[in-house]
């Protein structure tokens, strides 16, 4: 069930259940816990995400979903440890920064994806949020960079690097540079010497860094694999509207598909056109006419009461998956 109000109440009911919530376990085989010593590990600052991969430091004793160097990769897996911080707040899969975290270094769990996965393939750690994605084995990507240097508020300065081109999105770790830091932003560089800059997943400011070598990391592999089908997203083109004065239904007439396919029990959102009217909560419930997937119309939850522009829209199945470190399981 999805609530559709910000009070807590029911509001809406799923036609296609999800199979599980991120986090959740997806089997019975053997797991195992990233041992922390006494006290274990705690959050870092700005907190750590369930149902995403997280790195544990031994010697700081902070798990982070965000890379840290000299770590243990591991699953946060869903226990009730997360806390609503947020004032009315009905939901929140965040653990709050300085509390307990237990990573898992073994078994099978359900995780969010960033999109498309195949059962046998790598997982991988999303180097900033933890996210998962599918690959064949050995994409880690590390590289290094002759010398940076940072002022105050995070701009650095590149001279040269070796190894694959800076993309947003990499976290640095050098001297001086607190942990956390990543590209947000391309300056004058574009993957080479230039400027970027930074930010810092902690909120931890800048101090400045002069003529210091660092290390940059894209995703990571994981001891995970990909152990269910995960559906991408469906990118496509079309109008929505209720077929009658009063029904309880909508119909979503598809005029062009970009990537991907439509199915039942997907949810859908506009990016153009003017928004989405009615309830944010449209699903599709099944086909009508046209294409399998593609082209045609189709019937959804209540839309409201005002025909839509042609809108680009979205279908997510909300990329969840199953990953083990069991390839058999």
């Amino acid at each position: 069930m999805t609530p559709g109000t910000g009070t807590g109440f029911q509001s809406f009911v799923n036609n296609e259940l999800p199979p599980a919530v991120a986090g959740d376990f997806a089997g019975a085989n053997i797991r195992a816990n990233i041992l922390g010593g006494a006290f274990g590990y705690v959050a870092s600052p700005e907190g750590v995400t369930v149902g995403v991969g997280a790195w544990a430091n031994p010697a700081t004793k902070v798990a982070s979903t965000y890379y840290q160097p000299n770590s243990f990769p591991g699953f946060v897996h869903r226990e009730g440890q997360a806390i609503i911080t947020q004032f009315l707040g009905i939901a929140s899969a965040q653990i709050p920064g300085g509390d307990m975290v237990t990573l898992f270094d073994q078994g099978d769990f359900w995780g969010i994806f960033t999109g498309a996965a195949t059962p046998g393939q790598k997982v991988y750690f999303d180097p900033v949020t933890g996210a998962l994605s599918g690959n064949v084995t050995g994409q880690s990507v590390t590289g290094a960079i002759t010398s940076i240097s940072v002022a105050v508020g995070g701009l650095m300065t590149v001279n040269t690097i070796s190894g694959t081109p800076l993309v947003v999105g990499q976290p640095i770790s050098a001297v001086g540079v607190p942990p956390g830091s990543y590209i947000a932003s391309l300056g004058s560089g574009t993957g080479g010497a230039g400027t970027y800059q930074l930010a810092n997943a902690d909120n931890t400011p800048f101090a400045v860094v002069t003529a210091v070598a660092a290390v940059y990391y894209g995703v990571q592999e994981s001891q995970f694999y990909v152990a269910s089908v995960v559906t991408a997203d469906c990118d496509f083109t079309g109008s929505l509207a209720l077929p009658a004065a009063g029904t309880p239904f909508g119909v979503l007439t598809v005029t062009a598909v970009g990537s991907g396919v439509l199915v039942p029990g997907q949810f859908i959102s506009a990016t153009g056109g003017g928004g989405l009217p009615g309830s944010a909560n449209v699903q599709i419930l099944e086909q009508l006419t046209g294409t399998t997937g593609g082209d045609g119309t189709y019937l959804t939850t209540n839309v409201g009461n005002v025909v839509t522009s042609t809108n680009t829209f979205v279908g997510t199945q909300g990329k969840l998956g199953r990953i083990s470190s069991w390839t058999t399981s």
